[in-house]
């Protein structure tokens, strides 16, 4: 379900996968299963990228080398399970979810994700890694423990200001770096746009808010990844698209020049599959993750149930994409 790609090597990767654990590639068709169980999100530090930091579920996070890794909800080397200071955070937190590293001038920055978005700088570079908490609306990022980076993670207190996103957003599901002081945080029921100026993050909810965004009430319909165009405040936002509504895609472009808090567009991919005439609803191909050519950005890839899609965003009113199938060569699966 998971896979991060190693910062330098186009051989090397990281794959969470279910019930059978996280694995990195050693070769043509073999696999190292590096942590057992389940596996979840995924990443290499971007620096000492000896280090891996993977996912088993919930708020459990693992990574190795042991030495030099505590993950947020549980401060013993290696991380593992969930530390009773923690276990109200991780009864919170998606079952499966995303993390994200980028490169910040000679170090790492990891993000995770629970109900909240804790960040690292420091994973490898003495016995403990120390975390802080992204605030809401505004704050530094501060650990919010007790003494040792231990304790109850607090709610209200500052810094930072809340923590936790107002409203019903639920868990974090992805993250996504847009520059080393930018993040994207995709929740159950939103997106949430994390910026940095000095030692503060301010945080602002784009989703629900902007115009003409996608709206979901059942367990079957919901938001599944997020993907930022390099050098704008644009992403573009998959789902899994609406059974009864057949206006509702499954890849909208998110145009933050338009409205007052920016447009959702709907991208037409959900619409691909249609054969004369159209079914009433149009066909319902799940999209569940996207990325963008960063060296041209405005292609974007989206990965469905039946395949790969190729868009090529056009200019002007609308944002019309092209859309073609990049299937040639990819086995079939269910």
């Amino acid at each position: 379900g998971f896979h991060a790609a190693h910062p330098t090597s186009s051989h090397f990767g990281l794959i969470g996968t279910q019930d059978t654990g996280s694995q990195v590639r050693t070769g043509d068709t073999v696999w190292e299963q590096t942590f057992l169980a389940d596996g979840g999100g995924a990443a290499f530090d971007q620096v000492r990228s000896q280090y891996v930091v993977a996912q088993n579920n919930g708020g459990s996070w693992r990574g190795q080398p042991q030495t030099g890794f505590v993950s947020p909800l549980n401060r013993t080397a290696g991380g593992g399970g969930v530390s009773a200071a923690y276990a109200a955070e991780a009864g919170s937190t998606a079952f499966y979810s995303g993390c994200a590293s980028v490169r910040s001038g000679n170090t790492s920055r990891m993000a995770i994700g629970t109900n909240r978005v804790w960040v690292s700088d420091d994973i490898g570079l003495a016995p403990t890694n120390t975390w802080g908490v992204l605030g809401f609306p505004n704050g530094a990022a501060a650990d919010q423990g007790g003494a040792n980076n231990v304790g109850v993670p607090a709610r209200a207190a500052a810094p930072p200001l809340g923590a936790v996103p107002v409203g019903t957003l639920g868990p974090v599901l992805r993250l996504r770096w847009v520059t080393p002081n930018h993040l994207l945080a995709l929740y159950l029921r939103g997106v949430v746009r994390y910026v940095q100026a000095g030692n503060n993050w301010t945080a602002t909810i784009v989703l629900p808010g902007a115009a003409n965004a996608p709206v979901f009430t059942t367990r079957q319909e919901i938001y599944t990844d997020v993907a930022p165009v390099p050098g704008t405040n644009d992403f573009y936002l998959t789902t899994s698209g609406n059974t009864t509504n057949a206006l509702t895609d499954t890849c909208f472009f998110f145009d933050s020049n338009t409205g007052a808090n920016g447009t959702f567009v709907p991208t037409g991919l959900r619409r691909q599959l249609d054969t004369p005439p159209p079914p009433d609803n149009g066909p319902l191909d799940p999209a569940y993750s996207v990325v963008v050519d960063p060296a041209n950005p405005t292609d974007v890839y989206v990965g469905t149930v039946g395949g790969i899609w190729r868009g090529v965003r056009g200019a002007g009113a609308g944002h019309p994409h092209a859309w073609n199938t990049e299937v040639n060569g990819l086995p079939e699966a269910l």
